[in-house]
């Protein structure tokens, strides 16, 4: 249960054009494509279930690993 304290944080995988990862996120995406029927979503996407849930966006955060960090809090 979420209280007025609680964040979600959702990782997610770096945008194109970091050259020396666009090979590995190529290679993922085939992978998710092809082995697990995933598909790529769009930005919009992710939003509904947290909306669903009670949640709201509030960060996106750049690390120093490529990847995205996404917080959620309570609406």
């Amino acid at each position: 249960m979420f209280d007025g304290t609680s964040r979600l944080l959702v990782v997610e995988p770096p945008a194109r054009g970091h050259a020396p990862l666009d090979w590995i996120l190529t290679f993922s995406d085939i992978n998710e494509l092809a082995n697990t029927g995933g598909r790529e979503r769009t930005e919009a996407e992710p939003r509904a279930p947290l909306e669903a849930a009670g949640l709201r966006g509030r960060h996106a955060r750049e690390t120093p690993s490529y990847y995205r960090v996404f917080e959620a809090v309570p609406a």
